[in-house]
């Protein structure tokens, strides 16, 4: 199990701020022009060039808004609420599963087995179909490429190559479980 820290969930997924800016830009001018035009109703006319000037002030500030949100999930901890060093670098309440898959073809194959980001989009039976909420909590996260994987291993500090503690742990469980079916059938 791993926590992650506010400042590795930036690390790891804060590149997505600059992506957001333009990706989001036809969303936010869409909402500006609404409320405007509710706001204000007939009063005065507002135009394309204008619109787009308040897009282009609040498109940065939206952006950062979702890698916030996407920190907080992760994290347990909005970055708004951080006010330390220490509270930047100390691993939040939020918990996850974090696993290395190997293989062949393994990027496809355990991409595969998540679905579609989108959980309304996924195939029947893939994580993100049976547990995944949205596209933001959709279950799981796999890496896309093999940089993508280094980095990603990088920032949550699982380097090692050897069992982890937590799979001692799980083996230590089942095995006791084991032992305990065997003792109720009397073997």
């Amino acid at each position: 199990m791993f926590s992650f820290s506010p400042a590795q969930a930036y690390a790891f997924y804060g590149f997505l701020e600059d992506i957001f800016v333009e990706k989001l830009r036809s969303m936010l001018d869409s909402r500006i022009r609404k409320a405007l035009q509710a706001e204000f109703k007939n009063q005065f006319h507002i135009d394309d060039a204008e619109y787009d000037v308040f897009t282009t002030i609040f498109k940065h500030k939206l952006a950062r808004s979702e890698v916030n949100t996407i920190i907080a999930y992760m994290s347990g901890v909005h970055p708004d609420s951080i006010h330390t060093a220490e509270q930047l670098t100390k691993p939040g309440p939020a918990r996850c599963l974090a696993l290395l898959y190997r293989g062949e073809n393994t990027i496809q194959v355990i991409r595969e087995k998540l679905g579609s980001t989108d959980p309304s989009k996924a195939a029947v039976g893939t994580i993100r179909s049976d547990y995944g909420r949205d596209i933001m909590k959709n279950g799981a996260h796999a890496s896309d490429s093999i940089e993508s994987m280094t980095r990603e291993r990088r920032i949550i500090g699982f380097t090692q190559n050897y069992p982890s503690m937590t799979k001692k742990t799980i083996e230590y469980w089942l095995s006791l479980r084991e032992k305990m079916e065997w003792e109720k059938l009397g073997i």
